[in-house]
């Protein structure tokens, strides 16, 4: 292995082989310190769903630095009576006065028994909703203060008189309760590598590797949420992709080396020239996914920025452990890797000639009628992306045993769509205005007369009477096309009409408008990202193979594959047969990063 030695990637494999005592100890040392480092110092998480230059930015900074009162979420309370609102209206405001006491960050509570909450009781008086103002944002909110108020709900419910809690502080807590995909991934992996292999040892060695690399990487998340804005589920796409890439990396190694023995090389030789073929092609493949997942911090929004971080920190982490620690191991397991292997399945490099040998020879011979029948069949799978609604889906979608979908159903029931899809319309009122003048009685009219909108509240001033706030409830609800054209009506023609007419200032802010501007920003600029990964991939492509055709077809390929992948996704979100299979039954739209991640 002497020219083996001049190579500095077969060196490591070489004394990973070597000193795998060392190398395994190593490891394990950087895990536990890893993990305690990031229990000590690790950083809160936290999420910035500010879209540069939009206007429901500008809004939201407006209301922080002019009316701070309203610029915090909320926590809508709501309430299902069947003997009518007069029968509660004890247990309601003690509700909402334990409420309150659960935590300092709400600022203020609206009942629904006030006299001037009628706006706040269904037609028939069964349902009705109360109101938490917090005084920060729902990424703000400590977890711990948000589940002690849904406890609060939970113990007031009894039958005939049920509370349902709705917010995103509602939602991130929820989500945080959730999770468990990253389980039944590495189950099913399990099964695959176990009919790949044949054999249990073999088949648990990608699995380790990839687990191994994936907790230090999670502990390494913690600690970037102390320089950059990193939101919670930022551990949930590192994981995935982290445990993703670690099989299949390690698969690539592990599948060269046992053919490496059969053919009578050593473990050591077997290690070595494994990891300078496969392990060759696991750097470039873990580079190429590195850079594009550094891409998104082309889209120019905080929080992707930091999923991307940790994504990227995720395959290095695993990249580095298949090259060093996979030979370590080895080391230790030598011919031992088809043990425990299962009869049935066990199969040699040599008789290797099944399904998909034959399969590659027919493709082979008729290379031009197979390329036509797949690029039919990869047109097919693209057709569904033209349905893709992007956006934002919304607590209706979510299972019923959820507080926040049991409050989205009640309010729908008792108000209408629209009341789970409120965003709010704020006033810079001329000098000399106030609430009560013209200015604003003609903004709030006209407002109010826009096709779409349900109701508007009564103008709310902030203390020193320059600013109103108006909550704007649209007929339609939060994921509707309708509603979106409505936040665009009203920019786009109500907003310039008001101005040019009463010299005030109108902008569109709040949650929904919030995600509206969110996901047209980052439609827009989808291409971008895909075009400038997919450049940077065929340049990296170029330099490694240095020929121009094997880097075009690798990036024609990637193109077909992720269009293919998108337009199964549309066909799923349809919420046809298809969809009815994964739970989902009607239209549903997709968030616009999630096109971004899976391309990356």
């Amino acid at each position: 292995m002497a020219s083996a030695k001049r190579s500095p990637l077969l060196r490591i494999a070489d004394r990973s082989f070597r000193m795998r005592r060392r190398v395994v100890l190593g490891w394990l040392l950087a895990l536990f310190a890893t993990i305690a480092i990031s229990n000590a110092f690790g950083g809160e998480y936290q999420i910035d769903f500010k879209t540069p230059g939009a206007e429901s930015s500008k809004a939201q900074t407006l209301l922080q630095t002019r009316f701070p009162a309203r610029a915090g979420d909320e926590i809508r309370a709501v309430f299902a009576v069947p003997a009518g609102l007069p029968s509660a209206a004890s247990e309601i405001d003690a509700f909402l006065a334990k409420a309150k006491a659960a935590s300092p960050h709400v600022l203020s509570v609206a009942s629904p028994t006030a006299a001037s909450a009628s706006r706040q009781v269904s037609s028939d008086g069964t349902i009705a909703y109360g109101v938490l103002q917090l005084d920060v944002d729902s990424t703000d909110m400590p977890n711990s203060q948000t589940r002690a108020i849904m406890a609060t709900a939970q113990a007031a419910s009894h039958p005939g008189f049920a509370v349902a809690l709705s917010g995103h502080a509602i939602n991130r807590v929820e989500s945080s309760n959730g999770g468990g995909g990253e389980g039944i991934g590495i189950i099913v992996a399990a099964f695959v590598l176990l009919l790949t292999f044949g054999s249990a040892l073999a088949m648990g060695l990608p699995l380790l590797i990839a687990l191994f690399g994936l907790g230090i990487a999670t502990a390494l998340i913690g600690l970037i949420a102390n320089v950059v804005s990193t939101p919670d589920f930022a551990p949930v796409v590192a994981s995935m992709i982290g445990i993703g890439v670690g099989i299949d990396y390690v698969l690539l190694i592990v599948t060269r080396y046992r053919a490496e023995l059969q053919r009578g090389r050593d473990p050591h030789d077997a290690v070595v020239t494994s990891i300078g073929t496969a392990g060759r092609a696991v750097l470039f493949a873990g580079c190429t996914v590195i850079i594009s997942l550094m891409g998104l911090f082309i889209i120019g929004l905080n929080f992707l920025q930091g999923v991307a971080i940790s994504a990227a920190a995720g395959v290095l982490v695993v990249m580095i452990a298949s090259i060093t620690l996979l030979p370590a191991i080895l080391g230790f397991v030598g011919h031992k890797i088809d043990k425990w292997h299962l009869p049935f399945l066990a199969r040699t490099h040599e008789d290797d000639k099944g399904l998909w040998f034959r399969w590659s020879r027919v493709v082979q011979r008729k290379p031009w009628p197979m390329a036509l029948i797949g690029f039919g069949v990869i047109a097919l799978l693209c057709a569904p992306i033209f349905s893709i609604q992007f956006g934002f889906p919304d607590d209706g979608n979510k299972p019923t045993t959820r507080t926040s979908r049991q409050a989205y159903d009640l309010l729908a029931k008792g108000f209408g769509p629209g009341t789970n899809a409120p965003f709010y319309v704020a006033l810079e009122l001329p000098a000399g205005s106030d609430v009560t003048g013209d200015a604003a009685t003609k903004a709030r009219d006209a407002i109010d007369a826009t096709p779409g909108v349900a109701s508007v509240s009564p103008a709310i001033p902030n203390p020193d009477g320059s600013l109103a706030l108006l909550i704007v409830t649209p007929d339609t609800g939060p994921q509707a096309k309708a509603t979106t054209q409505l936040v665009h009506r009203l920019r786009d023609s109500v907003a310039p009409q008001v101005a040019t007419a009463t010299g005030t200032t109108v902008l569109v802010g709040g949650f929904t408008a919030s995600a509206i501007d969110i996901t047209d920003y980052m439609t827009q600029r989808l291409p971008i990202f895909i075009g400038t990964v997919v450049f940077l991939s065929f340049l990296l492509l170029l330099v490694v193979f240095r020929s121009v055709l094997v880097a075009f077809k690798a990036a024609v390929m990637n193109v077909l594959a992720i269009a293919a992948a998108y337009g199964i996704v549309g066909f799923a979100l349809d919420g046809g047969s298809f969809g009815g299979l994964l739970g989902i039954h009607e239209q549903v739209p997709l968030p616009a990063f999630v096109p971004m991640m899976m391309f990356a």
